[in-house]
């Protein structure tokens, strides 16, 4: 496609973007092609766009006339467009249209619409400032010219804008007394103009005017009036008040001043006077007085010709001297500015003082450090002294003792009075202290003793409240000692302490556990140290779940100790195992054909009553030691030889002790198997088939030792119904229960 302005004839390319008319032909590109003519005109017609007036232009009254400014509305933000607005003719102050000129637009591709007299463009009064003249005249004097200056721009300025005149005149408050009268706008105006008002005042001074106040003289205590006179003719509506004084009522001068005087409209020229206040007459009569030693001096008088309310200051004064005699008494210093006085004198005696003498009551706590004595002295003056040897009657127990003292009295006193005073000696006080004690329970009674006391005490000792004879069972006690007194000393009672019994602690040693069925309730075999002291009675069984071990099975249990003195318990399971069966074996060895060292005498193996399957494993012989003559053994380790049997090359030999099992060294030698035993109440299990023995056959086998050999001797009881009967073991003070 080419395009060409329709007013071009060479018909050059252009491209259709502006507003106008273009020719136009289209061909096909492609020579491989024939195409028709295709040759025609269109047109690109000029957008509307809305100009704009921008509102609130204006201009101050004077001043140049502003650009007025616009926007385009539909004008494309890339395209540049200016157009020339104009305002209706005028200067002053008012609104004016503004309208569009024609043909002002710069772009061809745009019309323009505009709708004139529609934005208003303003002419505003330029701001004038109207400065009021100060004016001023004398009191009775006609007013003077009010004029003002002009202030426009920040500047004083002598003429107005285009040769403007200001209309009217300035006026001022009515007023012709002295003062100041504002002057006020009045109808000074023009149009053109914003018219800001400083005012100012019209100022009506005073007349002067000479005042002479009179000199007066008179005396105390009566009164004259104030006056003043003036040389020249004046209005006297116009001048008030009165003339005052310096304040005072005592001789002496006063200035007379203007005081009160004044006028509104004069000025007062005031020359000041004197108001003169002689003294009066009075009389002054000293009274005779006495007094004791020592004492202040009250002088006295009498006086006569004071004005009502009128005293007479200072003091009289007298002849010095302050012993007992005569003394004049003198004027000294009365006096009062006011008077003129007359005086007459008198006579001050002074007589012996009377002196008091008491001894203080002291009293001190026996055994305590002496009081020191002291007494009081009432009736010294002068800073006199009278010296005093103090002491008391003889004595240090408890009692009442005389204070008494020796002295010589001075010359101006007489003695008015003499007490004597008492010394006691009281009981003292003596706190019995008690310190706390802990001990452990042993069945013996305990006691608290005070470590600061050496008199007699009556200790009481209380349980739970309760007073008991003796302190033997564990608890918390409250202890406190009572002190009767004597002759020294007080009744004391000491503080609350506390003697504390704790429980004795039991050490339970189990010492067997394990038992074989035989359909009787089983209870845990245990020891104790027997020094504790605890009867049998204070053991108690607890089972778990309340369930008595009679079945086979496993039992937890504890042991508990039931008495309040002791404490201590311990725990572990019972077992009951089931029993095993009984055979005949023709085969085994007789144990009686055991043989042992040559120093073992009295001492023998034999075999128990029945032969046995143990663990079900075939047994050739249970054997025992047993002590014919009951004599101690216990003192050696025994080789024992019991005799082999034919065929049979694999024993094994077994010791079951209170402790476990454990397997014997064994040999053969010259047809006999030869092991060591170490400990008598052991038994020995001679066997085919060795394997190691389970805890349930150490029991079986436990059960079946009845014989002990040596130093040991066991008394095994039976407990039924839960009640121990005690064997001792040796001397070692230990108790084995056996309870089934």
């Amino acid at each position: 496609a080419v395009y060409w302005l329709s007013s071009d004839e060479e018909k050059q390319s252009v491209s259709p973007i502006y507003a106008s008319t273009y020719g136009y032909e289209i061909r096909i590109a492609n020579p491989n092609y024939y195409s028709n003519e295709c040759v025609g005109e269109f047109t690109i017609a000029k957008k509307p766009v809305n100009v704009i007036a921008t509102s609130g232009q204006y201009k101050i009254y004077g001043d140049e006339d502003l650009p007025i400014s616009y926007t385009i509305d539909g004008k494309l933000a890339s395209d540049d467009c200016e157009v020339s607005l104009a305002r209706e003719s005028g200067e002053d102050v008012g609104l004016y249209y503004i309208s569009y000129v024609e043909d002002s637009c710069t772009n061809d591709n745009y019309e323009i619409r505009f709708a004139d007299n529609t934005y208003a463009y303003e002419i505003v009064a330029k701001k004038l400032v109207i400065i009021a003249d100060k004016q001023t005249k004398i009191f009775g004097e006609e007013d003077g010219t009010l004029s003002y200056k002009i202030l426009m721009n920040g500047a004083l300025a002598s003429d107005l804008l285009n040769d403007d005149v200001l209309s009217g005149e300035l006026t001022r408050v009515a007023g012709e007394n002295v003062g100041s009268y504002d002057i006020q706008i009045g109808s000074l105006f023009h149009k053109n103009y914003s018219i800001t008002f400083v005012k100012n005042t019209l100022t009506i001074e005073p007349k002067s005017l000479d005042i002479i106040i009179d000199n007066i003289e008179t005396t105390y205590g009566q009164y004259a009036m104030l006056t003043y006179h003036t040389n020249e003719e004046y209005n006297a509506e116009f001048v008030y008040g009165e003339p005052t004084r310096v304040s005072g009522e005592d001789v002496g001068e006063y200035e007379i001043s203007a005081g009160t005087l004044t006028s509104k409209n004069y000025r007062l020229n005031i020359t000041n006077a004197i108001y003169k206040i002689n003294p009066k007459k009075a009389y002054v009569k000293a009274l005779n007085v006495s007094k004791t030693y020592g004492d202040d001096d009250v002088l006295d008088f009498e006086v006569s010709g004071l004005i009502d309310g009128d005293v007479l200051s200072g003091e009289l004064t007298r002849v010095s001297g302050e012993d007992v005699g005569t003394y004049e008494i003198q004027i000294g210093s009365i006096n009062n500015p006011n008077y003129d006085i007359e005086f007459t004198s008198g006579v001050l005696t002074i007589e012996k003082a009377k002196l008091s003498i008491v001894f203080d009551n002291k009293s001190q706590i026996y055994g305590e450090k002496a009081t020191p004595l002291t007494y009081k002295i009432e009736g010294l003056k002068n800073d006199d002294t009278l010296d005093i040897k103090i002491f008391r009657e003889s004595g240090n127990d408890v009692g009442e003792y005389e204070i008494a003292g020796a002295f010589k009295t001075p010359s101006n006193y007489v003695i008015d009075s003499f007490v004597p005073g008492k010394y006691t000696i009281e009981k003292a006080k003596i706190v019995p202290v008690l310190n706390p004690k802990t001990c452990v329970y042993n069945g013996k009674p305990q006691s608290i003793e005070s470590e600061n006391f050496g008199y007699e005490l009556e200790y009481v000792y209380k349980l739970n409240g309760f007073v008991v004879d003796e302190c033997i069972d564990a608890g918390t006690y409250q202890v406190y000692a009572e002190f009767k007194g004597n002759n020294n000393y007080y009744p004391a009672k000491s503080a609350v302490t506390t003697l504390v019994i704790e429980k004795q602690f039991v050490f339970i040693t189990i010492t067997n556990t394990e038992f074989i069925y035989d359909g009787e309730i089983k209870y845990p075999e245990f020891s104790y140290d027997l020094k504790t002291g605890i009867d049998e009675n204070a053991f108690t069984f607890r089972f778990e779940n309340d369930v008595f071990p009679k079945e086979v099975g496993e039992y937890n249990f504890a042991i508990i100790i039931d008495n309040p003195n002791f404490e201590g318990q311990t725990q572990g399971t019972l077992k009951i195992q089931k029993p095993f069966a009984v055979v005949n074996n023709s085969t085994i060895l007789e144990c009686a054909e055991a043989t042992f060292d040559s120093q073992i005498q009295n001492v023998k193996l034999v075999q128990t009553s029945d032969t046995k399957k143990f663990n079900n494993e075939k047994v050739l012989t249970v054997c025992s030691l047993e002590n014919i003559d009951k004599t101690s053994q216990n003192n050696y380790v025994y080789t024992v030889k019991v005799k082999a049997t034919s065929g049979v090359d694999s024993v094994k030999v077994y010791k079951v002790g209170l402790t476990g099992f454990s397997e014997q060294a064994i040999k053969v030698e010259n047809g006999y198997y030869v092991f060591k035993i170490d400990d008598p109440n052991d038994k020995y299990i001679i066997t085919t088939e060795p394997k190691t023995l389970s805890t349930l056959a150490w029991i079986l086998i436990l059960v079946s030792v009845a014989l002990i050999f040596g130093i040991a001797l066991i008394v095994v009881i039976k407990h039924k119904h839960k009640k121990a009967k005690v064997s001792k073991v040796s001397d070692k003070d230990i108790e084995t229960y056996n309870v089934n």
